[in-house]
């Protein structure tokens, strides 16, 4: 798996047709609202620029590993090496699958929505640990940060709306929860375009995706 993952890594922004390509990663704590977000976004992307821009959405590498029945609380250090190495791979190979689509794409520009990005591993897995997995890939921070040209966060819901009924992996609780989603504020705030949704109040939903879509409709304006 780790052999050719060079051959993928860098992130094309124009392909062979002149057309765009943008990549958005959404992150955030359990229970932010990424699934819903994006495919709402996607929705709007269709309907609203449908003829300049087709829209992808890149799914979540950790929860289709996790369904396989691994908990990660239970792995030694060799194992959960193994395993933060191969979800950073995955989560790679999942956006070079809509890449080379868009790569070929001669009508449309192409935005791809990640429910996740690469940075994203490293908030389950020590620096030490963390830094060999980037040596044994040949890659660093920078590199993956590279990859998305933009980078959006959604915070963890209130304590009234934290639910896990959403996500049936879901197995922190709400004090557990905020603690991991400060940890991706920490992973990813050095990204060059880090976009913090800070609207989380127990009832404003529409305003917190709003504002995402108005943060996705202004980068693609510009692109």
């Amino acid at each position: 798996m780790v052999a050719n993952l060079n051959e993928i890594l860098p992130h094309p922004r124009v392909n062979r047709f002149g057309k765009k390509l943008v990549k958005i990663a959404f992150t955030g704590g359990p229970c932010a609202g990424k699934s819903t977000a994006i495919q709402e976004i996607a929705e709007k992307i269709e309907k609203d620029l449908g003829n300049e821009w087709q829209v992808f959405k890149a799914a979540e590498a950790a929860s289709l590993l996790y369904s396989g029945g691994v908990a990660r609380h239970l792995l030694n250090d060799e194992q959960l090496e193994q395993w933060q190495l191969d979800m950073l791979c995955m989560i790679i190979r999942i956006e070079a699958v809509f890449e080379k689509i868009a790569e070929h794409e001669p009508n449309r520009h192409t935005v791809i929505l990640c429910d996740r990005g690469a940075l994203d591993p490293k908030v389950f897995t020590p620096e030490a640990m963390w830094n060999r997995i980037l040596q044994k890939l040949s890659t660093n921070e920078e590199i993956l940060f590279d990859r998305y040209d933009q980078v959006i966060q959604l915070h963890t819901a209130p304590r009234c709306n934290y639910t896990y009924k959403t996500n049936r992996l879901r197995r922190e609780d709400w004090e557990g929860a905020e603690k991991i989603n400060r940890e991706f504020t920490r992973v990813w705030k050095d990204h060059q375009n880090f976009v913090n949704i800070l609207d989380n109040k127990d009832d404003c939903w529409d305003s917190k995706v709003g504002e995402a879509w108005t943060t996705v409709l202004s980068l693609l304006n510009q692109s």
